[in-house]
């Protein structure tokens, strides 16, 4: 099977670069075609197609039988001016290039990154989806993109990282490699530091691997050539040019398109370097130009020869070959530590008979010299983490280990990787070259890099020089993040040099062994390392061996992990201390959300602990045998030990809370997130407690219609994916996006809840609370004055202006969902694809939204519990007053997240896209099973009683303040329920867990209630286990559901799941009550019934009871469709495939469903259509 790479090539520097590649790509593989035919290695970077159509047709590859017809590179070229691509396409290799895959403009993008990422990138996004997306279709089986670009520049930096963060996107599972170019100290771009430190960012977050080059050590290693030719008196000056890098700055000297396809069909190999010299000798050169351009063109050949060494195992048979996915694998230890050094030995090609070729040993020992690298730094001064060996040629596996044991004690390798070389053999060798070496490396000396452009990039941002240029386009705090993030690189290696240095000087001074250098030392070394960096090891145990060996469950937040041993991580300790914050807090229906917020992080533990576990043993490198890619050298496979039991070690982490890293939630950055998430704690919790007290108590509204009220404050969270296409999609400022859905959200908060100030608020139902609970048939005349019959009706203006505000605060937290996750991921260094991605931030803003809704519940206990809102104090606060607070708290908030909050630019997306996106998942069949018996069995576990809130305020007389007990009560029990099931590590049956609360839930809700209907024992404390009943169900349900889902669909589309899961949950709920009000219409159950306490009436409303707790029970057979455990999820997973008519039934169901919710609730509400039979009523 052929494995294809794509290659972008961006900007003036790569496709510069690129033609110096495609021109050696083509001899390489013309001198070792053996027959006129397309073979596999060639499809790696040709497509052979039938240019007399058009557009080209690909020919079929039929196992490297298909003769050669014409060939077209698998590559995009972009740049925003037009001069570098135009240059390739009226050269020699213009013919080469598909004329559909460039992309131009005119302007340029004036050496500025924001120009070319902020605004050429949203420009141009679909013609780059679209041409990524054709050039994909015609690969069958991608393993990687290449990406060229400069870092000083503005498209090469802007655009090319632009297009690094759209691959990832678009394309996760591809492997992304960029080759960058890093500018000069003496650059005449006067910019380019602030280019290079942005574009270093997003490499940092975007790159799987990235290959680093520095002009000035190009420059070098060319002035060195130079010299060394020199040097050889003897060789002529058509000999001395053999023996320089080849040449390929004059492109339309150095290679004709037709004539290598020629030699290709012909089989008879390139032309050899002497035609070429012939060809070169008939054109009248000029000098300077061809000097300058010479020079040039020697440097970017160097980077083109890099790249085809590197390709060349996978292109081509080899006795150990690599694929690019190992790369990654084994020289990348650690999470954003993926710039690697390269170097090759020889550099210049020995094609001339007189040159003698380079000896192995020779090769090994440049291949780690100071002067053979890439970017100005001395590798063997500092410490290597990883180190790749790609050899070409006709090579013994045997010398190549004796050459790694002799290099082993020149160079210094991390303690836990010393005897580890990623090895790759490729038997065919590069062109001019009868062997090469090329050796990749993961060095913490980048860090002199680094530290260069840091100082550059201070020298200029301190004076805020030429920032107007980039505020144009960006937020500036972009700019801190970029030196944040240029810090961490610098902090990361630098703490693991010093490790390895004064771990060594210990080792020698005090004679010691390894075992006994214990982790205090470790925890010293980088006791003044960032704060990120520290580490906290604690309660080490001796061992008699030292065993060197990377335990990634203890990688977090991408730490480096240094120590002398191997440690375990008590991930649960993090989510016992969190579970501590919410076990005194108490709830409303905005409580599901927190609870939900918990549950997630429970499991998302487990998640980890499991990836972690799994990927550790994938990721670990084995002994490389003939079939393998890695050697072991010196000591025995570590297969065959047992691991070490040994002590504790927390990265940053501790079950004392004070121990934990320090995160600023109150940073100008990222604290409107905080002051956000208190107002959602805040409001959420408000409005809902308003409903018994105001529109039950005050107003005397029929439980039907306060149930619609709920109904309705809830259902905003059924549009969860519709506000996420919101945000996404609608046109809003792309630099502020998710700010701007958030103030907007909360300005349709404010506007709602201020204009309910504005109306006058009625007077109560009972205006006299002594005749609370008389039904109007027992009242005298002048009984009557005291009552107002209109009450009721006033409540519809207040319901409907209280969902509009739940409307607008649901739009603001699905947006500040989006960004909490962004900060966690920019600066909290949270990687989204192997971790959850809020762990970091998301538990600091749940805290202040609990606190927030213990701060509301005390508010409103004592701000709402006069006797006119059936409680005894003697003061209160109106209900409009209420209201005024919290339009006045939105409308402030709305100012505030204005100048807290800074956002990384996003562009629109195409809604067809992400709707496309949706329909994927909704495709999966396993998905779609899962959510439809969540919605069934949510449908039946929503179905309650009207009678609930008139039962409550007339038989069992609950107050609002206490009624506040209750949930508490409710959200202590299900804390209580998940931290038992994440004591087990969600190794439990799901079907037992669910069942058994709901079972003994319903048991005690079922005495107290029957107690309270037939006058056995009427006290509000009675009444708690109604939303006891409530609350465990419907907790466990949606966690284990989103549990199981979670397992399977791919972790990228987890978000979109939860979202997902969260709108079938929420949609459910309502639904279930419309049922309840046509099935309670067939009973007298109003509130003038309930009044009369008569035996018919408790008869049938103990009735409504028992059919709701059958429902209830119902609602437990959809457990029959869930997998038992986690195992049993993946074994979904498997099996499950794609169905389009499910898909399109699921979202007939909930679109129509979503219709009927809206219209039944709306109805209910108004008294004058309260009465209808389609809205719940016996008919008008």
């Amino acid at each position: 099977m052929p494995r294809e790479l794509i290659t972008l090539q961006v900007g003036q520097c790569g496709n510069q670069i690129g033609r110096q590649f495609w021109q050696l790509a083509l001899e390489e593989h013309a001198q070792n075609c053996k027959r006129a035919e397309f073979d596999e290695s060639m499809s790696s970077f040709f497509r052979n197609v039938d240019s007399r159509f058009s557009p080209p047709v690909d020919l079929p590859f039929n196992d490297g039988q298909s003769p050669i017809k014409s060939l077209k590179a698998r590559a995009i070229l972009v740049d925003m001016e037009q001069g570098p691509v135009a240059e390739t396409m009226t050269g020699p290799l213009g013919e080469l290039f598909d004329q559909q895959q460039l992309l131009t403009d005119v302007s340029g993008s004036g050496n500025n990154w924001a120009h070319g990422h902020c605004l050429y990138g949203p420009k141009y996004r679909e013609q780059l989806e679209d041409k990524l997306h054709r050039a994909v279709e015609l690969c069958d089986s991608l393993q990687s993109f290449f990406v060229m670009h400069s870092m000083g520049g503005g498209t090469g930096s802007g655009l090319g990282t632009y297009i690094l963060g759209l691959l990832e996107d678009q394309y996760p599972d591809v492997y992304r490699f960029a080759t960058v170019v890093f500018p000069s100290e003496d650059d005449d771009v006067v910019t380019s530091p602030y280019n290079s430190m942005l574009t270093l960012r997003e490499l940092t977050e975007h790159a799987d691997c990235v290959l680093p080059i520095e002009n000035e050590a190009l420059m070098d290693l060319c002035a060195k050539i130079d010299r060394g030719t020199s040097s050889a008196g003897t060789i002529s000056a058509d000999e001395k040019q053999s023996t320089r890098v080849v040449d390929g700055s004059r492109l339309t000297d150095s290679v004709d398109l037709r004539e290598l396809e020629h030699f290709y069909k012909s089989g008879k190999g390139p032309p050899t370097t002497a035609t070429k010299q012939a060809k070169k000798k008939s054109v009248a050169a000029r000098p300077g130009t061809q000097k300058k351009t010479s020079a040039f063109g020697e440097m970017n050949n160097i980077v083109a020869r890099l790249l085809t060494n590197l390709t060349s195992s996978m292109r081509f048979k080899g006795s150990l070959n690599v694929d690019l996915n190992e790369i990654t694998t084994n020289l990348v230890p650690f999470p954003k530590l993926h710039f690697l050094l390269s170097s090759m030995s020889p550099v210049f090609a020995t094609s001339d008979p007189r040159q003698q070729p380079r000896r192995l040993n020779q090769m090994f020992t440049e291949a780690f010299q100071k002067d053979h690298q890439l970017i100005r730094a001395n590798p063997r001064a500092s410490v290597y983490l990883a180190c790749g060996l790609l050899m070409r040629g006709n090579v013994e596996v045997s010398d190549i280990n004796s050459n790694i044991q002799r290099l082993q004690s020149e160079v210094r390798m991390i303690h836990w990787n010393q005897e580890g070389f990623k090895v790759g053999v490729c038997s065919v060798p590069p062109v001019g070259q009868k062997s090469s070496l090329l050796c990749l490396s993961n060095n913490c000396c980048i860090r002199e890099t680094f530290e260069r452009l840091n100082t550059r990039f201070h020298k200029l941002y301190s004076r805020k020089a030429h920032m107007h240029h980039y505020t144009k386009f960006m937020d500036a705090g972009m700019l801190d993040e970029a030196q944040e993030n240029a810090r961490f690189l610098i902090g990361e290696t630098t703490c693991s040099a010093r490790f390895i240095e004064a771990y060594s000087h210990r080792v020698h001074n005090n004679d010691q062994e390894p075992e006994d250098v214990d982790a205090n030392f470790a925890s010293s070394v980088c006791a003044n390392s960032p704060p990120l960096l520290r580490m906290r090891i604690s309660s080490v145990s001796r061992t008699q061996e030292f065993i060197p060996q990377l335990d990634y469950d203890s990688i977090e937040y991408g730490t480096t992990y240094l120590a002398a041993k191997s440690y375990r991580v008590d991930f649960q300790a993090v989510y016992r201390v969190a579970l501590c914050w919410f076990y005194k807090y108490i709830g409303t229906p905005s409580t599901k959300d927190i609870v939900l917020r918990l549950s997630r992080s429970s499991f998302s533990q487990h998640e980890r602990e499991v990836e972690s576990g799994s990927e550790r043993h994938k990721r670990i490198p084995s002994k490389a045998t003939s079939e393998g890619s890695f050697f072991w050298v010196s000591s025995p496979p570590r297969e065959s030990v047992q691991p070490l039991q040994l002590g504790h070690l927390e990265i940053g982490r501790n079950d004392n809370l004070s121990e934990q890293p320090i995160v600023n939630v109150w940073d100008r950055r990222w604290c409107g997130l905080v002051l956000h998430s208190i107002a959602v704690g805040i409001v959420s919790t408000v409005l809902p407690l308003c409903v018994y007290p105001f529109l039950t108590c005050n107003l005397n509204m029929e439980g039907t219609q306060t149930l619609s009220a709920r109904a309705l404050l809830g259902l905003p969270w059924a549009l969860k994916p519709l506000f996420t296409l919101f945000s996404h999609c609608f046109p809003l400022p792309s630099v502020f996006r998710l700010r701007s859905t958030m103030m907007l959200g909360w300005a349709v908060t404010a506007a709602a809840l201020i204009a309910i100030f504005f109306q006058d608020q009625p007077t109560p139902y009972f205006q006299d609370r002594e005749m609370v609970g008389t039904p109007l048939s027992e009242l005298s005349t002048q009984q009557m004055n005291a009552i107002n019959l209109d009450a009721p009706s006033h409540g519809t203006f207040y319901v409907m202006l209280m969902s509009v505000a739940s409307v607008g605060y649901a739009l603001a937290d699905v947006a500040a969902d989006e960004l909490i996750r962004d900060v966690a991921t920019h600066h909290f260094d949270v990687f989204s694809a192997q971790r959850d991605d809020d762990v970091v931030l998301q538990p600091k803003m749940t805290k202040y939204r609990v606190i927030a809704m213990l701060g509301s519940f005390l508010f409103m206990g004592f701000g709402m519990s006069g006797r006119e809102y059936g409680g005894e104090f003697d003061f209160t606060l109106e209900y409009t007053q209420v209201m005024l607070l919290m339009g006045l708290l939105s409308l402030l908030l709305v100012l505030l997240l204005s100048f807290t909050l800074s956002e990384s630019p996003r562009d629109r997306r195409s809604l067809r896209q992400s709707l496309s996106e949706i329909w994927a998942f909704v495709q999966n069949c396993g998905l779609n099973h899962v959510l439809l018996c969540r919605f069934a069995g949510g449908v039946f576990a929503g179905v309650s009683a009207t009678a609930v809130n008139p039962i409550a305020f007339y038989y069992a007389g609950v107050q609002p303040l206490n009624d506040t007990v209750v949930s508490f009560v409710a959200i202590i029990v299900v804390l209580w329920a998940l931290n038992w099931v994440g004591k087990k590590d969600w190794h439990v049956d799901y079907r037992v867990v669910i069942v058994a609360g709901t079972v003994v839930t319903l048991a005690l809700d079922l005495g107290a209630t029957m107690f309270t209907i037939w006058d056995i024992v009427r006290s509000q404390w009675f009444w708690i286990g109604l939303p006891v009943m409530e609350a465990i169900p419907s907790a466990l349900d949606y966690t284990i559901s989103t549990f199981v889902l979670t397992e399977v669909v791919d972790p990228s589309g987890r978000a979109t799941v939860s979202g997902m899961v969260t709108s079938v949950s929420f949609l459910a709920g309502p639904l279930g009550l419309a049922v309840t009000k046509y099935i309670d219409a067939q009973f007298d159950v109003t509130n003038q019934d309930i009044m009369t306490d008569t035996t018919e009436v408790r008869e049938e409303v103990m009735v409504t009871f028992f059919i709701a707790y059958g429902m209830q029970l119902i609602s437990l057979l959809w457990l029959l469709a869930l997998p038992k455990s986690a195992s049993e999820s993946r074994a979904m997973k498997s099996r499950s495939g794609t169905s389009t008519a499910r898909a399109v039934g699921l979202l007939a169901l909930l679109g129509l469903s979503l219709v009927f919710v809206v219209v039944v609730h709306t109805l209910s509400v108004y008294e004058s259509t309260s009465c209808m039979g389609v809205a719940g009523g016996k008919g008008c």
